[in-house]
């Protein structure tokens, strides 16, 4: 998962910034790893990922869990009513093909199982962005150059019913 991680996460920082951050990005790595140690830790309770999987290669995954400190500081006690759903990480490859769709309708069935009616989402990568509009519609929250000038940060929150017969 870390070669997953660091191939997604790397490409994803090339394609925002001329020059991205080494740090920034091994501490995007690293707080990948712990997330998913944690599912590892509580059995899919605190968090839980998705693995997609191709001739036993490892391709993409997609999580949920507690919310990021970035929806927790702007929606405080209410980021504690649902759940979130996390970033996909899809390699560069076998992006466009379907596989972070075929993760995220098969997350929602397990995060509909568990009872959530409700689930937020947010991104700050702006290519990333134009992609969520497309899927989530307009944000409920848009944090203007909270990244940096013109660099903003969009927080969705997703009914999951609308999402269970796609």
């Amino acid at each position: 998962m870390k070669n997953l991680f660091s191939s997604v996460i790397h490409d994803a920082f090339h394609k925002e910034s001329n020059e991205p951050d080494p740090i920034e990005i091994q501490e995007e790595i690293d707080h990948q790893i712990e997330k998913l140690e944690l599912d590892y830790k509580s059995n899919g309770k605190e968090e839980y990922f998705l693995i997609a999987c191709l001739d036993e290669k490892i391709i993409g995954t997609l999580s949920f869990g507690k919310a990021g400190s970035v929806i927790q500081e702007q929606l405080k006690e209410e980021a504690l009513l649902h759940t979130t759903l996390k970033s996909a990480y899809v390699l560069v490859p076998f992006q466009s093909q379907g596989i972070a769709k075929m993760l995220f309708l098969e997350i929602i069935k397990e995060i509909h199982k568990r009872n959530h009616s409700f689930f937020y989402f947010d991104c700050g990568y702006a290519l990333a962005q134009e992609y969520y509009l497309k899927h989530f519609g307009k944000p409920n929250i848009k944090l203007l150059h909270y990244w940096g000038r013109n660099c903003h940060h969009s927080i969705w929150k997703c009914e999951v019913k609308k999402f269970m017969n796609l």
